[in-house]
């Protein structure tokens, strides 16, 4: 007897980073509209309560479909859902440029401390007033300085 082959994912499924990337978006959006100090549980349940308000949307949205072209509303929701998803993507857009400019920026200012710290600890080495030692060592305390810097965006 032949095994049945799993069915490829469906087309309208969007893949886990895509999904991950949607959580992020929302725990930050949440973070930075809560005041004080907001801990990891409380944006993990405020992404799951924005998802499964969503998720609810949804399903009232699908339920709503067969009234929606009853009445001639589907241009109107159309319109609607037009509006919302390039509101989105111009959040996701503005979104990725101010992480990739964060990256690109503290990765340039590490790589100009690092050459920085390399040069004048090469004159001073030539000096003699610094071992090669002492000069890796400090290059590794700039590396633990700025590594948590950029691990602030994944």
């Amino acid at each position: 007897m032949r095994k049945k082959k799993k069915p490829p994912a469906a087309a309208g499924r969007a893949p886990l980073d895509s999904q991950e990337a949607l959580k992020l978006s929302i725990a930050r959006w949440v973070r930075d509209e809560q005041p004080g100090n907001v801990t990891d549980e409380d944006l993990e349940r405020s992404v799951e309560e924005a998802l499964t308000t969503e998720a609810r949307r949804n399903e009232r949205t699908i339920a709503g479909v067969r009234v929606t072209q009853a009445l001639g509303r589907t241009d109107n929701n159309a319109d609607r859902f037009a509006a919302k998803s390039r509101a989105f993507r111009d959040a996701r857009l503005k979104s990725m440029s101010l992480m990739s400019t964060y990256f690109a920026s503290t990765q340039l200012l590490s790589t100009i401390a690092k050459a920085l710290t390399l040069w004048y600890g090469a004159h001073l080495i030539g000096n003699g007033a610094l071992t090669a030692g002492l000069l890796i060592a400090f290059l590794l305390y700039l590396d633990q300085f700025f590594a948590p810097i950029q691990q602030l965006v994944p």
